[in-house]
């Protein structure tokens, strides 16, 4: 009985996840324009971003968590197993643990979908986090501007 009630708790954070991912990560869009949009949802370009780096964080923890879960062995241990991985090895960890742990789920296509969400999510963050912002003076507005220094020369990719 404790491992049915287990798995269903797994089953439930891995929902959450899912969710959360498609609603705030889908490509930072919402939709429906009369949805409610993200908790904490300003117009503000550094609210943006550090709402972006938060959110994110959030859902890198709610993973190590289904991780915590899956391995059976207390919050404790999985936090000691997930502290120093990378997000790109916590999805993983986390995809092949659910593959063991349920082979036959009817939800496998359901985690197909939200370990490319994360994917994405993290490509997306990582643009926004790792970028330069400056506002233009101009026309009030934020331009991105990515540097680079790969073999090819530096690049300057700028954006507003």
């Amino acid at each position: 009985m404790k491992d049915e009630s287990a798995n269903s708790a797994q089953l439930n954070v891995c929902y959450r996840i899912y969710h959360m991912a498609k609603k705030y990560y889908n490509r930072f869009a919402y939709g429906d324009p009369n949805d409610v949009g993200i908790p904490g949802e300003t117009t503000s370009a550094i609210e943006a971003i550090g709402n972006v780096a938060v959110s994110f964080t959030d859902l890198e923890d709610q993973i190590a968590l289904s991780i915590s879960f899956m391995l059976k062995r207390g919050e404790r241990i999985g936090r000691i197993v997930t502290a120093e991985l990378s997000f790109k090895n916590k999805l993983q960890m986390f995809s092949s643990l659910f593959r063991v742990e349920r082979p036959n789920s009817d939800r496998l296509p359901m985690l197909n979908d939200l370990i490319g969400v994360c994917k994405e999510a993290e490509q997306l963050r990582n643009q926004v986090v790792h970028s330069s912002w400056a506002l233009q003076v101009e026309d009030d507005s934020w331009k991105r501007r990515k540097y680079t220094a790969k073999m090819n020369g530096n690049k300057d990719r700028s954006k507003s």
